[in-house]
Order: C-alpha cells, then sequence, then structure tokens
C-alpha cells in the first residue's frame, strides 16, 4: 500500500482537506521523496474513518489523466485506500453531494 507523509509547513492535514474554503492544492511526499501535487476534489467522515478523493495535477505515469483516487486519512498521514468497497461507498457518496449541490443550484 503507497503511504503518504504529512503536508509541508506542519499543516494539520484533517483541518486542510475538510476546510471547504481551502482550495489549494495539496503537495505530498511518497516514500521515495517524490512531491505529488494533488487537487482537493471531496473529503468526507464515514464512521470512524475520514476519507479523501484527491485528483494528480500532473501527470503520474500508469494513471489516466482526470482519474481521482481515495485515501484514508489516519493518523495525519494518507493510505491510498485499497478496500474497493470503502472505495465505491466514497465515490456513491461524491457523487450524491455533487447532485444535491446541483438541485439547490
Amino acid at each position: 500500500m503507497l503511504e503518504f507523509s504529512t503536508m509541508k509547513e506542519n499543516q494539520n492535514l484533517i483541518d486542510v482537506l475538510f476546510n471547504q474554503e481551502n482550495t489549494e492544492p495539496v503537495e505530498l511526499t511518497d516514500s521515495n521523496g517524490r512531491v505529488l501535487t494533488l487537487e482537493q476534489v471531496f473529503a468526507i467522515e464515514m464512521g470512524e474513518r475520514a476519507y479523501c478523493i484527491l485528483a494528480p495535477i500532473n501527470k503520474v505515469e500508469g494513471l489516466e489523466q482526470g482519474v481521482g483516487l481515495v485515501f484514508r486519512i489516519e493518523n495525519g498521514t494518507l493510505r491510498l485506500e485499497g478496500e474497493r468497497e470503502a472505495v465505491t461507498e466514497v465515490f456513491h457518496s461524491y457523487y450524491e453531494a455533487l447532485r444535491q449541490a446541483t438541485d439547490v443550484a
């Protein structure tokens, strides 16, 4: 499983991802020291876990452009979610939130 460290400048990951006014890209460093720049798409708490959908801004080898990745937020780090059921549930919640936002507008 791919694990990322927290963001630079001692920013609190949860505060950044759940701040609806913050639309700045998220910069994360992987275990090999590579910096990945990701667009914030969606964040949600489900039960006792928190998840987010992030989309790489720059091309990442092996990923199609525009793909959103589901991460589990755990102890100030992000882990790429590997459980298919959790990924499906997060995307379902995202699409439902989009639908509700569209219905209000």
